[in-house]
C-alpha cells in the first residue's frame, strides 16, 4: 500500500472556507445518522449533513447540525426535537418518520447564523430555523427567493416588476355653495329714546335767610323762611317736559321788634351795687 505523497503537504497553506453571512440559504440534505453520545449511553442525537445547493450563494458549503433526541435534561430534549420537527416539515415529511433516510436528497431553506467558537474551536455556521424551499413551510418565515420548487437548482430572483403608472389627473376644484340669505323683516320706526331711570326733579328751594344777630336783653328771634309747596312727584319722563316756572325769590325783610325800643334802667348808687 502506497503511503508516499508525490509532494510535501503543508496543512498551514490550506485556507479555511469563509463563513456565510447571516441569512437564508438553500440547502440539500445529503446524510443523516442516529448517534449515541460518547459520554452517556442514555443520550442520543440525530446528526444531519446539509450541503449548499448548486448555483446558490451557499454552493460548496457544508453544515453539520445535531438535534438532541434523548437526554436527562428535559429542556434539551424539547428544543432538539422541536428543531428536528421543523426540518422534517420543511422537507415535506410532516408525520410518521421511522427512518431518517427519508430526508436524503430533499431541499430546504435554512436560516444561517455564526456561532462563536469555545475551548479552542473556531467560529462556525449553524442553522437556527428551517422552511420549505417553495415558501410553504414554517409559518412566519420570510419568502423564499425565486419561489423555486424542491429538487430544482437554485435560481436567483429576477428584478421586481413595476406597476404601470397611471396618468396624472388634476384634482377637481371644490364646489362652492351659494350663500344663504336671511329673511328680511318689515321696517319698524325706532322708538323714542328713553332716559335711564332718573330721580324725580324737585323744584327750586330758596335757602333760608338769616337776619342780624339778636340784641342783648332781647329774646332771640327766629327767622322763618317762606315755605313753598312741595313740587309734585313725577314718574319716569317720556320725552321732553317743560320744567315748572318759579317766580322771583322773596326779598329779605328787616327784623321786627315786637317789644319796642329797649327801656333804660335808673342809675343805682355805687354803694348799692
Amino acid at each position: 500500500m502506497a503511503t508516499q505523497l508525490p509532494d510535501v503537504f503543508n496543512p498551514d497553506d490550506q485556507p479555511d472556507d469563509p463563513l456565510l453571512p447571516d441569512g437564508w440559504y438553500a440547502f440539500e440534505i445529503s446524510e443523516t445518522e442516529f448517534c449515541v453520545s460518547q459520554n452517556k449511553a442514555s443520550s442520543t442525537y440525530i446528526k444531519v449533513t446539509l450541503d449548499g445547493r448548486e448555483n446558490s450563494p451557499a454552493a460548496g458549503m457544508r453544515i453539520w447540525q445535531n438535534f438532541t433526541y434523548n437526554n436527562e435534561n428535559a429542556t434539551a430534549v424539547r428544543l432538539g426535537r422541536r428543531a428536528f420537527a421543523k426540518l422534517c416539515k420543511a422537507a415535506g415529511c410532516g408525520s410518521n418518520v421511522h427512518d431518517t433516510a427519508i430526508l436524503h436528497g430533499r431541499a430546504v431553506m435554512g436560516q444561517v447564523y455564526t456561532e462563536k467558537g469555545t475551548g479552542g474551536y473556531e467560529d462556525k455556521n449553524q442553522i437556527k430555523d428551517f422552511q420549505s424551499i417553495n415558501g410553504a413551510g414554517v409559518t412566519g418565515a420570510p419568502p423564499v427567493p425565486g419561489g423555486q420548487q424542491a429538487g430544482l437548482p437554485y435560481q436567483p430572483p429576477g428584478p421586481p416588476q413595476q406597476q404601470p403608472q397611471q396618468a396624472y389627473q388634476p384634482p377637481a376644484p371644490p364646489q362652492q355653495q351659494p350663500p344663504q340669505q336671511q329673511p328680511q323683516q318689515a321696517y319698524q320706526p325706532p322708538a323714542p329714546p328713553q332716559q335711564p331711570g332718573h330721580a324725580p326733579q324737585q323744584g327750586y328751594q330758596q335757602p333760608p335767610q338769616q337776619g342780624p344777630p339778636p340784641q342783648q336783653g332781647a329774646p332771640p328771634q327766629q327767622n322763618y323762611a317762606p315755605q313753598q309747596p312741595a313740587p309734585p312727584r313725577y314718574g319716569p319722563q317720556q320725552g321732553y317736559q317743560q320744567p315748572p316756572q318759579q317766580g322771583p325769590p322773596p326779598q329779605p325783610q328787616p327784623p321786627q321788634n315786637p317789644q319796642g325800643p329797649p327801656q333804660q334802667l335808673p342809675d343805682v348808687p355805687a354803694w348799692e351795687q
